[in-house]
């Protein structure tokens, strides 16, 4: 097998061209381009690309729907941003529900507090019923763990309840 050629003097001698141009310009009076033209009609070119080299129209048609849908979409967002911009009244009623859903959690995280602390409060009973019959019973390293989690997480809901302007007076109290 022969090595490829690796300067141009040797491609040259590899294909057999001896007199090869070494710049081709343009500029010449009977250039490449208006020997073309005068070999070659414009409708033959055509033609022939046309036959040789077929224009896949699917995939021209797949771009053109994606664009369109790209455009309704962006009509949509565009119609979004104006009511936003322009219906102060549209604001206001998302501020209420706002409101009105961060009362509702409230209420809930406080409802889930004081469930977990009557279950904690039995939990606790049950303890002291059992250390008062006399049984032994010694630490479960699991129920230590079960017992720091609800703390923890009774810890996370009481901080969320309480507003964000009296966190720091809170804060400040335990230091």
């Amino acid at each position: 097998m022969q090595k490829p050629p690796l300067t141009f003097e040797e491609f040259l001698q590899s294909q057999g061209l001896k007199s090869w141009p070494r710049c081709v310009s343009l500029d010449e009076p009977h250039s490449l381009v208006d020997k073309l033209q005068k070999d070659c009609s414009f409708n033959a070119l055509s033609k022939s690309l046309y036959e040789h080299v077929p224009l896949n129209i699917s995939s021209l048609s797949d771009l053109e729907n994606r664009i369109n849908s790209c455009i309704t979409e962006l009509k949509k967002h565009a119609e979004k941003i104006h009511s936003l911009q322009c219906g102060p009244a549209y604001l206001e009623e998302q501020l209420i529900d706002l409101e009105q859903k961060i009362t509702s959690e409230q209420t809930d995280a406080e409802k889930l507090l004081i469930q977990t602390s009557e279950m904690q409060k039995v939990k606790v009973a049950k303890y002291i019923v059992e250390e008062s019959k006399g049984i032994n019973v010694e630490p479960n390293q699991e129920d230590q763990d079960h017992f720091f989690d609800r703390i923890a997480e009774n810890f996370v809901v009481l901080f969320l309840l309480v507003p964000r302007v009296s966190k720091g007076t809170f804060f400040s109290g335990v230091s």
